[in-house]
């Protein structure tokens, strides 16, 4: 059995590992030095709080093993369950996200049974961060609303109170409202939770950051710089690095940007691919481009593509985990009201064969119903998994390739021309001072802008060609079997009909162009990223020239662009 003394530290490690970690890391070492005198009950509540602890430090393998062991040893029911939603945590930190959406329905299974006030703010909280990674804001929602009805509990509405404006600006990108970031501050204060206290922070002034006000975006951090690092929760750390650097970076300090940069460089795991990593990454490029340092410059540039390539695989992971879960439950489902049906059908037969002579046409009929049911059944699930392909392919704006599927069409296509020695072209389009048709005319203007200019440079491409939306306004083009003159031609075929799009009569008057930088393997080669790199320095030539013209690349290591 274990001591008094024993029972009263695993309650209050548990109490305090969110709200006081170092305190809880000490108990914990304690704890662990009195295992043996623990009976087995409190071995597993011990166990459950270091897979707690080794999933908050980073040791992903080790809090999986840890957790699932609780998972499948312990006897008490809500400490398995507990146990199940820590290990969802682990699962989709570490990218497991198959894993991850499959230990949650099992938990969806049994979360009625479950009556412990913080265990269920534990599943509502972790439901809610894992359906807005995967961008289902609308569950995220209906989740973090749960965890802001747990009345006098004050963590559970704070963290509820972030996931909900964090689930609403996601999606919709409108500003904050101030009432409701005073509140959720004021009750994460109270409730002495500096993750979600901080993570609100950074919300406020990445909305801030994305309004133009970068010194808001700033003066809202620096004064909560220690208190956010201090809470050793790396994935916060990161992000409110990342937002400091891009403030002091839209700020003009390029050196402190740098700083901050490099602390989310420097705190990145081996192989980890976040929105923050990649946004610090941009940052050193576009600092040191500014800083006229070409080679530094290009190897930041370099590194920025392959993490922002990494995050855009990451989020196509995560969206396909989660439509893959929901296909297979869905199709368990199916299969399991088939096959009842089936039984159905097999006990009529029994019964319809002692009146074989009367009843042959209900049995036919009977069959053709079984068989009718199957048959829509696998017509939904033909028209799911269509649905599943074009989601993680096309952007969902314009109806054109996204950036992931764009780059993977493209090297495939630049590996078959490099061996066969054809000559493969790439155009990069930038909308010209697209910030501010949206400044000026809001955003569903923009959108319908931007759908215009993709709608008037299809018909000016062939079947063959691949076309991307591969930023906020920029596009890629790459031409197979298409050398520098003529794809300077086409460039220019694109070019006039962007403009084109600002004259039409529903076009909200918007004057409209765009530049262009145009690249070919007869040049630099059949790697993607030199493609890239040197179509974007002549995009940016064309715009230091007046905007609204193309220019082609060279054969010479490309020299930054000055202008934006």
């Amino acid at each position: 059995m274990a001591t008094p003394d024993v029972a009263s530290r695993l309650s209050l490690a548990d109490s305090v590992k969110t709200t006081n970690h170092a305190q809880f890391a000490e108990l914990l070492a304690q704890l662990e030095q009195k295992a043996e005198q623990m009976g087995p009950e409190r071995r597993w509540y011990l166990r459950y709080l270091q897979g707690w602890e080794s999933g908050y430090n980073g040791e992903y393998s080790t809090a999986v093993e840890q957790l699932t062991s609780v998972l499948d040893g312990a006897k008490d029911p809500l400490l398995r369950f507990r146990a199940g939603v820590s290990l969802v945590n682990v699962q989709a930190v570490s990218l497991h996200y198959d894993d991850a959406f499959k230990t949650l329905v099992t938990l969806l299974g049994e979360v009625d049974r479950i009556k412990d006030e913080e265990a269920l703010t534990q599943f509502y909280g972790t439901a809610a961060i894992l359906y807005n990674k995967v961008g289902e804001y609308t569950l995220a929602v209906q989740y973090a609303d749960r965890l802001i009805e747990r009345g006098g509990n004050a963590e559970a509405r704070c963290k509820g109170m972030y996931l909900r404006m964090a689930a609403h600006y996601k999606s919709t990108g409108a500003r904050l409202d101030p009432t409701e970031v005073d509140l959720a501050e004021k009750t994460c204060n109270r409730a002495g939770d500096p993750v979600f206290d901080n993570a609100t922070r950074v919300l406020v002034a990445q909305a801030a950051l994305n309004d133009g006000d970068a010194k808001a975006a700033i003066a809202g951090l620096m004064p909560f710089y220690a208190d956010a690092t201090a809470t050793g929760y790396a994935e916060l750390v990161a992000d409110f690095n990342s937002t400091l650097a891009s403030a002091w970076l839209a700020a003009g300090d390029r050196g402190k940007a740098s700083d901050y940069a490099r602390r989310v460089v420097d705190g990145a795991r081996a192989g980890e691919h976040t929105e923050a990593l990649a946004d610090a990454l941009n940052v050193l490029y576009l600092a040191t481009k500014q800083e006229g340092q070409t080679t530094a410059a290009l190897a930041w540039l370099e590194k920025y593509m392959a993490a922002d390539r990494g995050y855009l695989n990451e989020v196509g992971v995560r969206s396909l985990a989660y439509e893959r879960v929901k296909q297979q439950v869905a199709g368990s489902r199916s299969q399991t009201q088939t096959a009842e049906k089936q039984n159905k059908i097999l006990e009529l037969q029994r019964s319809l064969a002692q009146k074989a002579a009367e009843t042959r046409g209900l049995y036919a009929l009977l069959i053709s119903m079984a068989l009718l049911v199957m048959a829509i059944w696998i017509w939904r699930l033909k028209l799911s998994q269509r649905r599943l392909r074009t989601l993680a392919q096309r952007d969902s704006l314009t109806g054109i390739m996204n950036r992931q599927f764009f780059v993977y069409e493209a090297e495939r296509v630049l590996q078959a021309a490099g061996r066969s020695g054809r000559t493969v072209s790439m155009v990069l389009i930038d909308l010209d001072h697209f910030k501010l048709v949206n400044d000026g005319h809001g955003h569903a203007a923009g959108d319908i802008v931007l759908k215009r200019a993709v709608h008037a440079c299809k018909s000016h491409l062939r079947a063959e060609d691949l076309f991307g939306r591969v930023g906020g306004e920029e596009f890629a083009v790459i031409l197979p079997d298409c050398p520098m003159p003529v794809a300077l031609e086409r460039a220019e075929l694109l070019r006039n009909a962007i403009a084109a799009v600002g004259t039409q009569g529903n076009a909200f008057g918007i004057p409209l162009s765009a530049s262009l930088g145009v690249a070919t393997t007869a040049r630099v080669g059949y790697q993607l990223n030199d493609l890239m790199i040197h179509a974007d320095e002549a995009m940016y030539r064309a715009k230091a020239r007046g905007r609204n013209t193309v220019v082609a690349a060279d054969n010479r290591t490309p020299r930054m662009a000055g202008g934006g």
